[in-house]
């Protein structure tokens, strides 16, 4: 991996020790699924209902569905309006420093 690539600094084997420490490997089961520990579900508050969230690369995030919507979700269409105005707003108002 990059980080292992990285000079053995202070900083990296800090980096290091925080990702492995929240790291957990787990096996599939005989029907594809995966076994969560006790520790983890209750850490992301997570009951009956899981949310599998694309990530960077090769990874996902699991949630809890309703701290998920909470935190990131669009739930009225005020909601998509802010996001629309903040994220768009140089495609639809055009970027004054940019030239056609």
């Amino acid at each position: 991996t990059e980080l292992n690539a990285r000079p053995r600094t202070r900083q990296t084997e800090a980096l290091r020790s925080t990702i492995q420490g929240h790291t957990s490997f787990v096996s599939l089961d005989g029907q594809n699924r995966i076994l969560l520990s006790k520790k983890f579900l209750e850490y992301a508050k997570i009951e009956s209902e899981v949310l599998f969230v694309p990530h960077v690369g090769k990874s996902l995030k699991l949630w809890n569905p309703d701290i998920y919507e909470s935190s990131y979700g669009f739930s009225s269409p005020e909601d998509y309006e802010q996001f629309d105005a903040g994220f768009f707003s140089d495609v639809w108002m055009g970027d004054s420093s940019e030239k056609q």
